[in-house]
């Protein structure tokens, strides 16, 4: 887990590689695209409700549990602690017309785990996670075009679109 979140990034060089330090060892970019409402249920009524960016966090910690869950299995995942590193960003604004999604970027992977079936194990924990829309790219990362592509919305101080927590 990241210690400390930097106050201020002056520019998006020095942005970049920042995320570039932390994710040295990230081999894996995903794309989740979201639903854009929430089904909220009290008892044998359901509402319905506009997605906002600050539900992304939320959404994000389901995900990296239950993909720990598949990809080291239950027991271990919680017992041991066993866990990937990943980076997201929060992209989109419904109000701009925009879908939300969230860009990710995985590490500390297994090294038996073989990228077809990280691939499958991604979709599987996608599946289980009901505002997770069924469109997933996943890709291998060979440059760091992603992370660059990444950090184009970070303005000087303002870093709210980041989700460190699983770094």
């Amino acid at each position: 887990m990241l210690k400390e979140k930097p106050r201020r990034i002056i520019n998006h060089p020095e942005a970049q590689a920042w995320l570039k330090r932390l994710t040295a060892d990230h081999t894996v970019a995903v794309t989740l695209t979201l639903k854009q409402r929430i089904v909220m249920r009290s008892g044998p009524q359901i509402y319905y409700r506009t997605m906002m960016a600050s539900d992304l966090d939320g959404i994000t910690e389901q995900f990296v549990k239950k993909l720990n869950k598949q990809i080291f299995g239950s027991r271990t995942a919680i017992k041991y602690k066993k866990t990937i590193s990943c980076l997201a960003v929060k992209e989109g604004a419904p109000e701009n017309g925009t879908r939300l999604h969230i860009h990710m970027t995985l590490g500390n992977l297994p090294v038996w785990l073989k990228f077809d079936d990280l691939t499958k194990k991604i979709k599987q924990a996608a599946s289980l996670i009901e505002e997770i829309y069924d469109q997933i790219d996943v890709q291998q990362l060979y440059s760091d075009r992603f992370t660059a592509y990444m950090v184009k919305n970070i303005h000087n101080s303002n870093m709210d679109n980041l989700i460190l927590d699983f770094v």
